[in-house]
């Protein structure tokens, strides 16, 4: 998390909890105990009236395990940096599963959110990079010409000149016509 805040690009392409399990044998005991190490590490850090016993971090440490899905154990050390901070969710008076639950919903929340702007983002890009092909592919075939940069301002003048002349025309055939109405 660079100047604290979290960046989702690089952790990607690491392993998935679900996976981690799968490669060690005792996966899941082993990913239990890291991760009730991570809740007992988060929950020193708040200061709150009622704090989480041992018993109450091994059952979020397999809520979390459950939970898991596509997340990554980077995942889970940015969203408890991130509550450490404030920045998910204001404590109260307790840490406990469902306050671990509202993390994990602030978090997936805003990891959602960052999915998006990133997919936005390139979505855009390779628009531009396409939209610049086909172009450069017009300006190579010979079919298109470069115009000078000045091109539109001068068609854009001509255009006003035409209009301002067939006013003055109207005029004048209008002024004709009533001049000759009144003979």
């Amino acid at each position: 998390m660079p100047e604290g805040k979290p960046n989702f690009e690089p952790i990607r392409y690491l392993p998935t909890i679900t996976e981690l399990c799968k490669e060690w044998s005792d996966g899941r005991k082993k990913m239990r105990l890291v991760l009730t190490m991570m809740v007992q590490n988060f929950a020193k850090s708040i200061n709150v009236v009622r704090n989480l016993t041992e018993d109450q971090a091994i059952e979020i440490a397999s809520f979390l395990l459950d939970e898991s899905d596509d997340f990554r154990l980077e995942d889970y050390q940015m969203m408890f940096s991130l509550a450490k901070r404030g920045k998910l969710l204001k404590f109260r008076d307790r840490i406990d599963i469902t306050v671990v639950s509202e993390l994990i919903d602030a978090y997936w929340s805003l990891r959602r959110k960052e999915g998006e702007r990133l997919r936005e983002e390139m979505e855009l890009t390779l628009q531009n990079k396409r939209s610049a092909d086909r172009e450069q592919k017009l300006l190579s075939s010979g079919k298109v010409i470069e115009l000078p940069p000045d091109f539109f301002q001068k068609a854009l003048k001509e255009m006003e000149d035409a209009a301002e002349q067939r006013r003055q025309q109207e005029f004048i055939d209008y002024i004709g016509r009533k001049a000759e109405r009144k003979k």
